[in-house]
């Protein structure tokens, strides 16, 4: 989430998880026009078997191709609507 961004260490967790997805100067964010607080509305709970990813359907095409290939991922993703 966005508190987590300006947390040295949750940012260092994102990035090494997700390839530097959430790095500071990362432009790709900004190119999209959404508001950050929208891009940044992801939580990531990890398990001994498994991961689950909270999403928005904004951050969900972003994140996709950096998780796609994660064992036992369960995706959780809000509606267009919701």
């Amino acid at each position: 989430g966005i508190d987590s961004r300006y947390n040295e260490g949750c940012r260092e967790l994102a990035n090494y998880l997700l390839f530097g997805l959430y790095n500071q100067n990362n432009n790709d964010f900004e190119r999209t026009g959404f508001p950050e607080e929208v891009l940044d509305d992801i939580i990531i709970l990890i398990k001994p078997d498994s991961v689950h990813l909270y999403c928005n359907p904004v951050n969900y095409n972003h994140l996709l191709p950096y998780v796609a290939y994660w064992r036992n991922l369960h995706f959780h993703c809000l509606t267009e609507n919701e």
